[in-house]
């Protein structure tokens, strides 16, 4: 499978628009292709311009995570799967608090360990340790290390309490807690780096943030979430400031949930 036969279809078609291959538009002039591309979805010239230049970032991704030095959630990605994966995410309180449930599928016999890592903006106060950053066990495993991988990426090594059979499913779970001081990016989302087949997210904002735009984002590149600008369609939230997303057939290398910006903006 190529880079691009992972991508979403529009993606796809704007990259082959940008780059004159077929079977897309083969103009000589980028804005006559992208013209094109505009007529045949629908859409104005600003929004196709728009995302394909979110289509190049997510290629520049996708390229990323074919490269031995990223960072990835395990040293061989067929050993395991993820089936489904459930977060709590808590900001009304003093800290963050996440709450996850991930249900791992064996793709080889004899299974024993599993990992899980976590993103986050680096301490202002680096020491290079996890400072502010807790991982605990709740149910179904435990951890054996934790390994940092440049300034925001950190990795814990699960061990799993038997060997699973290949197609066996187990079930685990973790609360994470960040500490009041360590700062955060406005979105949390999942990123898988090998299939998964559903994610809901469940996030709580704090009765100040309960008029947010909180903003749906579904299967963007991740660099995407660092431009100050909404992203994806607006989600609603209950009475109590609980917002809740329900994703499937997750693609490996975009990103899935939910980010926040002031009441007000977008």
């Amino acid at each position: 499978m190529t880079l691009t036969e992972s991508m979403p279809e529009d993606m796809r078609q704007l990259l082959l628009a940008s780059f004159s291959l077929p079977p897309g538009p083969q103009d000589p002039f980028l804005k006559d292709r992208l013209s094109k591309v505009s007529s045949m979805r629908f859409c104005d010239s600003r929004t196709v311009r728009r995302r394909a230049d979110e289509a190049l970032s997510l290629l520049a991704d996708l390229a990323d995570t074919t490269d031995e030095s990223m960072p990835r959630s395990d040293p061989d990605a067929a050993d395991w799967v993820l089936d489904a994966v459930e977060a709590v995410v808590r900001l009304d309180q003093l800290g963050v608090e996440v709450i996850e449930r991930r249900t791992v599928r064996a793709a080889r016999n004899g299974l024993e360990r599993i990992e899980l890592s976590l993103c986050v903006p680096p301490h202002r106060l680096d020491s290079g340790r996890a400072d502010g950053i807790e991982l605990e066990p709740l149910h179904g495993m435990r951890v054996l290390e934790i390994e940092r991988v440049g300034l925001r990426f950190f990795r814990w090594t699960l061990e799993l309490p038997r060997p699973l059979e290949v197609q066996e499913c187990h079930d685990v779970a973790v609360r994470i807690r960040l500490g009041v001081d360590r700062p955060i990016a406005p979105h949390y989302v999942l990123t898988p780096l090998r299939p998964c087949r559903s994610f809901r997210l469940l996030l709580q904002l704090p009765p100040g943030l309960h008029g947010a735009h909180v903003q749906r984002v579904d299967g963007l590149s991740p660099r995407v979430l660092d431009d100050p600008v909404p992203v994806g369609s607006r989600i609603a939230g209950d009475r109590f400031g609980m917002f809740r997303c329900d994703f499937t057939h997750l693609r490996p290398g975009l990103a899935y949930g939910a980010a926040w910006l002031p009441a007000g903006s977008g």
